[in-house]
């Protein structure tokens, strides 16, 4: 602020006036304090909107709770609350926990009867192997060269 006698500079004099039209003076320091009855009041709506629909996006909530979007995401992060949509890429079928039953039982009794057989196996970050030895790695995080969106063509020797 202006600490001399001398005139006041033109920003110093916007900025008092954007202050006395938001918080009704200018000797307030800080911005008004939020009601915390009403803060418990929108967390508890959009906790209870969550549990109503999960799949929802956060834009939509915030339309439909009329919370706005960023105090959404302050909720949300108080509450561990991850903002993603679940999807299951993956399903158990009928039989499947026989299936890996017998192969996890296939495995222990390779690695007991093969002491090499742990590197004979092939780590891969999500990638898509076929059966003619092209490897198409879509995920190379690891990988400073592999810009992401563009596949590897890898050959892997058959065995």
């Amino acid at each position: 602020m202006n600490k001399g006698n001398g005139p006041i500079p033109t920003s110093q004099l916007f900025a008092l006036i954007n202050k006395d039209r938001c918080y009704g003076s200018v000797n307030r320091g800080n911005k008004l304090s939020i009601n915390s009855a009403s803060v418990d009041a929108a967390s508890g709506l959009a906790l209870h909107s969550v549990r109503e629909a999960p799949r929802l996006s956060l834009r939509r909530r915030a339309i439909e709770t009329e919370i706005s979007k960023s105090h959404l995401q302050r909720i949300f992060k108080q509450n561990r609350i991850l903002p993603f949509k679940p999807k299951f890429r993956h399903t158990l079928e009928e039989g499947d926990e026989a299936k890996r039953l017998d192969f996890c039982l296939e495995i222990s009794n390779r690695v007991l009867n093969d002491v090499g057989f742990h590197k004979q196996i092939l780590f891969s970050d999500e990638s898509t192997f076929s059966t003619n030895g092209v490897v198409s790695s879509q995920h190379c995080r690891n990988d400073g060269n592999c810009m992401k969106g563009h596949w590897q063509q890898i050959t892997v020797a058959t065995v």
